[in-house]
């Protein structure tokens, strides 16, 4: 974490040195490139501080905050994905309000099925649900079982998965939705 955070730093301190505020298109989708086949080698920080080091100097480019997501999700960081592929979605439909077709679009289609993708993962297995819903259940028949410490935490627990299942039907939803035909 440390070397993926100094690396942006430094990125930015040379950026700043350089008097470098705005990158062309070709710049930036080197930059991208490179944060790419860091994805692709498994070195999700650095990869990381790529894509950190676009979205200094331009916070609206939705390709990295897409690709930021990916390495999110790889490093199952799932909450930081869910509301990154949020961001690149947002910038993505701001930047392209006027395209014809837009809601009919690939990269929102992707982008919401990956958001969805990560709002699963955020619940272990829909035996989590299983489990929970039967530990709860069992506990229920005890006396005074709603007011134990145990089942608050449960219902808590379950509470939570159920809602990550929702978002991420909503996230499909949206996914199909947008998918061109």
């Amino acid at each position: 974490i440390i070397g993926g955070i100094a690396a942006t730093v430094l990125a930015l301190i040379i950026f700043n040195l350089y008097n470098i505020p705005n990158l062309n298109p070709l710049q930036t989708d080197d930059i991208i490139k490179e944060g790419n086949e860091l994805y692709d080698k498994g070195q999700y920080e650095n990869a990381l501080s790529r894509y950190n080091t676009i979205l200094f100097l331009n916070p609206n480019n939705y390709t990295a905050q897409y690709n930021k997501s990916n390495t999110y999700c790889k490093k199952k960081r799932f909450d930081l994905a869910d509301s990154t592929y949020k961001n690149a979605a947002e910038k993505y439909l701001t930047e392209n309000q006027a395209k014809e077709g837009i809601q009919n679009d690939e990269f929102l289609s992707m982008t919401y099925h990956n958001k969805g993708n990560a709002n699963m993962s955020r619940v272990t297995t829909m035996d989590t649900i299983i489990q929970l819903g039967e530990t709860m259940k069992a506990l229920a028949e005890q006396p005074n079982a709603t007011q134990s410490a145990e089942y608050k935490q449960n219902y808590q627990k379950l509470a939570e998965c159920l809602t990550h299942v929702q978002t991420a039907i909503s996230d499909y939803k949206n996914s199909l939705r947008r998918k061109s035909t």
